[in-house]
């Protein structure tokens, strides 16, 4: 057990044992502090830079109701050494967005409650005048837990890595996985530019959309990314997708065509050529509404988002689950809101 101080000045007993582990820090259990959980980053993680990030977030005011929905930073802990971690809320019975993409046993409509509220929880942070930055998968969780009542609810982590922003100063997001990065983002680092030094604006609402509507893509697709393409040459066919599931444990996933196809602003599910085509396992595009795909359309073909417009997809499952399109052996009614 070791003692933290807050800067709220509470005291926090932090146990030992690691709840989890990743590749800044490990989280821990508070003693007598019920829903909430301690990230303690690693010595040569607790430079000054992140220290003050994470107070200014702490002491920045966000509505409850994004609080329900990330796991905002709470309280900054020090011991006699100085800055080691902070206090955010406990995520129970928590399994990666990913989960649902290719397991067949989640139906339709479980993606699609899945696709509403992640677009809700992110629709939240944004309307507080935040931005999320790296919307990779793994910062992404959800309840599978059927029984429970927050079944489906979804929980954005790894919130110390936002792209902060306040009146004085923007806190830079440093990080991202590029088969989510929207193509102005791809466009800037290149050539020895990354994320921590790239010119301002980096991630930006619309930057958050994109990566949203590439999650929404793969909940209603079978888990095929939009810019996945299978191709021919010289006689064979070679699958992008298959690049990106061997090495989707890595820090960074390098398949190039998926990330090449982003930066040309070629979808090849509309844009169809010779010798390209979908994955195999994914649906046809036009089984969606045809809302929605104008929808995935104006996101993704660069040729037809001349004026940068960029929108998310709001997905809505109808009470009585009626529609006019059938999905396999689910049915459900797709309606779309634009958000600008």
């Amino acid at each position: 057990m070791k003692v933290y101080q807050g800067i709220s000045g509470g005291i926090y007993h932090v146990a030992d044992k690691r709840l989890g582990r990743g590749g800044e820090g490990s989280v821990h259990e508070i003693e007598n502090f019920p829903g909430h959980v301690a990230k303690i980053f690693k010595e040569n993680k607790r430079d000054a830079a992140r220290e003050e990030k994470l107070c200014k977030m702490v002491q920045n005011t966000v509505p409850e109701e994004m609080l329900k929905c990330v796991t905002w930073p709470k309280d900054v802990l020090y011991d006699q050494d100085g800055f080691v971690g902070y206090v955010m809320q406990r995520v129970k019975n928590i399994s990666s967005l990913s989960e649902l993409y290719s397991n067949n046993k989640y139906d339709l409509r479980t993606r699609l409650i899945a696709a509403y509220n992640l677009c809700a929880a992110i629709d939240t942070i944004h309307s507080a005048g935040q931005v999320c930055g790296d919307l990779n998968p793994r910062n992404i969780c959800i309840n599978l837990d059927q029984n429970d009542a927050d079944k489906f609810q979804v929980i954005l982590v790894d919130a110390d890595s936002y792209h902060f922003i306040t009146d004085e100063k923007i806190y830079r997001c440093e990080v991202g996985l590029a088969d989510y990065l929207a193509p102005e983002m791809q466009k800037k680092i290149s050539g020895g530019i990354t994320l921590r030094n790239a010119p301002l604006p980096t991630f930006t609402k619309a930057t958050d959309l994109f990566a949203l509507a590439v999650h929404v893509f793969c909940l209603l697709m079978n888990g095929s990314h939009p810019f996945a393409c299978a191709r021919e040459e010289n006689g064979n066919v070679t699958n992008t997708m298959e690049q990106m599931t061997e090495m989707s444990g890595k820090e960074s996933v390098v398949a190039p065509q998926p990330i090449d196809n982003i930066k040309n602003g070629f979808f090849p599910f509309y844009d169809k050529q010779p010798g390209i085509d979908i994955p195999a396992y994914a649906p046809e595009f036009a089984s969606l509404e045809p809302s929605l795909q104008r929808l995935f359309v104006q996101t993704f073909d660069l040729r037809k988002n001349r004026m940068r417009q960029r929108f998310a997809v709001r997905c809505h499952i109808s009470k009585n689950h009626f529609s006019r399109r059938t999905y396999g052996s689910n049915m459900g009614m797709v309606r779309c809101l634009k958000i600008i």
